[in-house]
């Protein structure tokens, strides 16, 4: 629960395949849509908002329920706030955890159609998907990013910490094929490739681009272009 609790503290709307306010139901249809500025002149044009993200819970949550379908729960699965009052409920939750059956599971609602959202994801035109701390234990998901390798625009990053380096290991074979669009980070060192160390060191500082943009918009408002043109266009004359 910690990425819900985080992504509601930095005020970032996210998709997880459920709908509603006071009664959330599972609708995976939601994935299909997204949240776009209104246009802002006659042409109609609009631009994505930035801080939306879709958010696949593939082995399921804590907050998710099986209830009895209905009329406005086709699935016959909820979704519980994250308040005070939350508290877990083991009779009729909807979550996968560890297990040698794990895979079996994976082809039943909700995850079967949280898997192929997934796999539709990443099996677009440039992706990268980035695997922060996943060993590549999971069959099934292995499945799923081998088959987005055969698109030659795909790039795969992995961030995985370990102590010891197992040579048989599936990110060890991934990291054998010498592929260029496969980024394995030193598996060893906890300052890159620890989520904490991952996000401390390698990622950019996004506040810090913001700051960047607005002063580029600044100086682009204080010197339009046209003036630069007119100026290139207008030499002063040459003093005899």
């Amino acid at each position: 629960m910690a990425f819900d609790y985080a992504l509601d503290n930095l005020g970032i709307h996210y998709i997880n395949g459920f709908m509603g306010v006071h009664n959330r139901c599972f609708r995976p249809e939601v994935y299909d849509y997204d949240l776009y500025y209104p246009g802002q002149s006659v042409t109609g044009k609009v631009h994505r908002a930035e801080k939306v993200l879709k958010y696949y819970k593939m082995h399921g949550s804590l907050s998710w329920l099986s209830t009895k379908p209905d009329f406005s729960n086709t699935y016959g699965i909820k979704e519980i706030p994250l308040n005070n009052e939350f508290k877990a409920s083991t009779d009729n939750e909807l979550m996968i955890y560890p297990c040698v059956s794990k895979k079996s599971f994976a082809l039943d609602l909700p995850y079967s159609e949280l898997f192929r959202q997934f796999s539709q994801a990443i099996n677009q035109p440039q992706s990268v998907l980035f695997c922060i701390g996943y060993s590549f234990y999971d069959e099934h998901i292995n499945d799923i990013i081998k088959q987005a390798l055969s698109i030659p625009s795909f790039t795969l990053f992995i961030v995985n910490y370990s102590s010891v380096i197992e040579k048989k290991s599936s990110i060890e074979e991934l990291k054998a094929l010498g592929d260029k669009r496969i980024i394995v980070l030193n598996q060893t060192d906890a300052e890159e490739s620890t989520f904490t160390g991952f996000v401390s060191n390698v990622l950019p500082d996004l506040y810090e681009e913001e700051e960047n943009e607005s002063i580029i918009r600044t100086m682009q408002e204080l010197y339009p272009k046209e003036d630069t043109e007119t100026m290139n266009n207008n030499p002063e004359p040459e003093v005899q």
